[in-house]
């Protein structure tokens, strides 16, 4: 995180009527709240800072020190460029062949904004757009993987939320940013459940990647809540049904859960070189 986001943060803070205090220091600082109206609070305030008047929200059960996307994570420390390259072919093969799948919806460009939501592994971060999905994320782990997975309320003493912005203040550059519910499909339901988005360093048809894809540079906040009764949301909209709709409302999650797909993402594994399951598996959650 950048110095900024100190400043933000200590701006809020400050003020005598928000119940908010900074802990650690750098990019190690965050903020810690224990009111919910606080955390409304503090996201009206960011919204304020920022240019554009729009702040992406992604919440997490652990603090993460860095905010790679899911394609790119864990590379090889002795040839990462390489390897970059390499999964980003994979992808790009992906896209590719996915565009036989019956619908235009899976033609539309920037495609991967969706994928990153279904569980294959893209150069997309997912995010929302929704204080409360990113509180519900914050307090839930998702197990498994694949058309078994569990979610189930996490244990752990404290939650995470990260607030990102379009802009990154040091150097000017701009994410891209993809709101799902504006340019895909209705059909695409688990993303429009969850009122999600995506950010990326590039968009999909690009030839290259961005070399750098720590997304830390967008970040202008990290706040820290307890995970405590009062941040419990309840009511079947707060649901892993509603989150993640099953096949049998979810028109995309039901095409995608085919076999062919899943040879689609093991061949394109197999083509370029990289380890089976670098490009994830659509998931379903219950």
């Amino acid at each position: 995180m950048l110095d900024t986001t100190t400043v933000i943060m200590e701006e809020f803070a400050s003020q005598p009527h928000n119940l908010a205090t900074i802990e650690g220091r750098g990019n190690s600082a965050f903020l810690a709240l224990d009111c919910p109206t606080t955390l409304a609070a503090f996201y009206a305030f960011c919204n304020g800072q920022s240019a554009d008047r729009r702040i992406f929200l992604r919440g997490c059960t652990e603090n993460h020190a860095t905010a790679y996307p899911s394609l790119f994570r864990r590379l090889p420390v002795d040839d990462p460029v390489c390897e970059q390259t390499r999964r980003w072919r994979a992808y790009k093969d992906v896209l590719l062949n996915l565009r036989n799948l019956e619908g235009g919806r899976w033609r539309r460009k920037d495609l991967g904004a969706v994928l990153q939501h279904y569980g294959i592994k893209t150069p997309w971060l997912d995010v929302v757009r929704n204080l409360y999905s990113a509180i519900w994320f914050a307090t839930h782990e998702l197990r498994g993987s694949g058309l078994a997975g569990e979610v189930r309320p996490t244990a752990k003493d404290y939650c995470w939320i990260s607030f990102y912005r379009r802009r990154a203040h040091a150097t000017g550059r701009r994410l891209q940013v993809k709101d799902i519910s504006a340019y895909h499909s209705s059909a695409h339901l688990r993303p429009h459940a969850q009122h999600g988005g995506s950010l990326a360093m590039q968009k999909d048809d690009v030839e290259t990647p961005h070399p750098c894809q720590d997304f830390n540079a967008f970040r202008i906040a990290q706040i820290r809540i307890p995970n405590g009764t009062e941040w419990k949301l309840s009511g079947f909209m707060n649901s892993a049904a509603f989150m993640f709709p099953s096949c049998d409302l979810d028109d995309s999650l039901q095409r995608l859960s085919i076999p062919v797909v899943q040879e689609i993402l093991d061949r394109a594994c197999s083509k370029f070189s990289i380890r089976p399951g670098i490009l994830g598996n659509i998931s379903s959650y219950r």
